[in-house]
């Protein structure tokens, strides 16, 4: 289901990339084009991440998720501080931090391979939808306010203010 709402969701920013990024971008939309793909894959990356979140939790496997959470930080904030500072380019820094993404999500797609299966059934999705539901609508509304800080930050002091806001929301 992650994987097909992921899929959906790149498919319809895709065909309407060209209407909705440049209303967040403004100006700078020509220069940030060509990194639409890494936007893409970035969001790939990240339905492993919700899976082996879950799985974690589930199958109580707190010292393989510290593992990987540290392993991420520690590799994301070394790459991407020694590529702001020696590049001081913004599209290298987005292609760190999504070639980074897509590296623990494989770090974390290894983890699962022998848990994968895919089983569905009718009563659990529903049990799941209606325990869930809240918190679901609870979790888009964080990450609606997320993104609107981002599109002010974005908007109002420009691409190197907002990869910087970016950077340090990771550390935080």
């Amino acid at each position: 289901l992650t994987l097909a709402l992921a899929g959906l969701g790149i498919m319809v920013l895709w065909i309407m990339s060209n209407q909705i990024f440049p209303l967040l971008a403004g100006d700078i939309w020509p220069e940030l084009l060509p990194l639409l793909p890494l936007l893409f894959l970035s969001a790939l990356a990240m339905v492993p991440n919700a899976i082996f979140t879950s799985w974690v939790i589930i199958e109580q496997k707190a010292r393989l998720s510290s593992t990987i959470k540290i392993a991420n930080i520690v590799i994301a904030s070394t790459s991407l501080v020694l590529i702001a500072v020696y590049t001081q380019n913004y599209r290298l820094v987005i292609l760190g931090n999504v070639l980074i993404q897509i590296f623990i999500s494989i770090l974390q797609l290894i983890a699962l391979k022998n848990e994968i299966r895919v089983i569905f059934e009718r009563k659990w999705f529903s049990l799941i939808y209606s325990i869930g539901s809240p918190i679901f609508l609870r979790s888009i509304f964080n990450i609606l306010r997320t993104q609107v800080d981002r599109i002010l930050v974005s908007s109002l002091f420009g691409v190197n203010q907002f990869a910087i806001y970016n950077f340090s929301g990771k550390i935080n």
